[in-house]
């Protein structure tokens, strides 16, 4: 009878929490939730669902019965908050073939010191022959870790938050820059934009906002180079005007310039025949942007 009970109330819990982490686990604060509702539920067992067990068992209630199947709900309760989460664990490292990385898809892996900076430096999982899209945000680096160029399809790279890059020697480093179309660069401390850019031929996102050093002169003579560029995001470098020069950019669709100090805008923007769209809030020149664009053809954003 007393092992019936202490069975009954175990399985019934670790039930309950296998079903919590089914919904929660890899879900943000997942963990948290699994523990906060396997501690709720230690409460009803203890009050509700062991008297009714010692009940259904012993066709009465024993307060000796009620102990033993209060033990089974404790036990399942240490096991919900200690093995389970480790054999998780254990299934989320085999499955993810990108090791302690936030696994996204089998083609992206992002690593960010949130995540827990003693393991941050093990990058020796990543599937050089998969993976095309790596976010490696706010990690103190100046170069790429050797696996990140080894990898042969890289398309999307974000180094955003890295205020000590080394970007010639990061750009020479990659496997193929040729293949590169998206690149973050937000808030980096970047002073100007390196020569070694004009190798990435195929880029066509490139995200350079708040970084207000950067000399817009500077950034559009290298930039200028690039005929592939559809989307350049500027916002938050404190411009006070944009060069005439932004107008070799032929395959322009979407100029994100939100939130500089920019007073008017050049007319080479009207030369741009494919540019659709022009963010342009928290700058002066929102009062009279018309005077600049033709606005027939290019939608401009300039409230919230």
């Amino acid at each position: 009878m007393k092992k019936r009970l202490f069975i009954a109330t175990l399985i019934l819990f670790l039930i309950y929490t296998a079903y919590n982490l089914y919904r929660y686990w890899g879900v943000s604060g997942g963990d948290l939730a699994i523990n906060l509702l396997s501690f709720i539920a230690l409460l009803v067992f203890l009050i509700i669902i062991s008297p009714l067990v010692v009940y259904y068992y012993s066709k009465g209630l024993n307060f000796k019965n009620y102990l033993v199947a209060a033990s089974g709900a404790i036990t399942g309760f240490f096991i919900s908050i200690i093995i389970i989460p480790l054999i998780g664990f254990s299934f989320y490292l085999t499955s993810n073939s990108y090791e302690l990385s936030n696994y996204e898809s089998s083609d992206s892996t992002s690593y960010s010191k949130y995540q827990g900076d003693f393991f941050i430096n093990n990058y020796s999982n990543v599937n050089v022959n998969t993976i095309t899209k790596v976010k490696l945000s706010d990690l103190n680096l100046d170069t790429l870790p050797t696996p990140i160029t080894e990898i042969k399809g890289l398309e999307e790279l974000d180094l955003s938050l890295n205020k000590n890059l080394n970007l010639p020697h990061i750009i020479n480093s990659l496997n193929n820059p040729d293949n590169l179309i998206s690149l973050q660069l937000i808030n980096c401390g970047l002073t100007k934009i390196p020569f070694e850019f004009q190798k990435l031929t195929n880029l066509k996102r490139l995200y350079i906002g708040m970084n207000p050093n950067l000399k817009p002169n500077q950034v559009f003579e290298i930039l200028s180079q690039n005929q592939n560029l559809e989307e350049l995001w500027i916002q938050g470098n404190d411009w006070e005007r944009l060069p005439n020069s932004i107008g070799n950019l032929k395959e322009l669709k979407l100029l994100y310039a939100k939130n500089n100090n920019l007073k008017e805008l050049p007319s080479s923007l009207n030369e741009l025949n494919k540019l659709e769209r022009i963010f342009i809030w928290g700058n002066p020149v929102t009062d009279n942007f018309y005077d600049f664009i033709d606005t027939s053809r290019t939608r401009v954003l300039y409230k919230r």
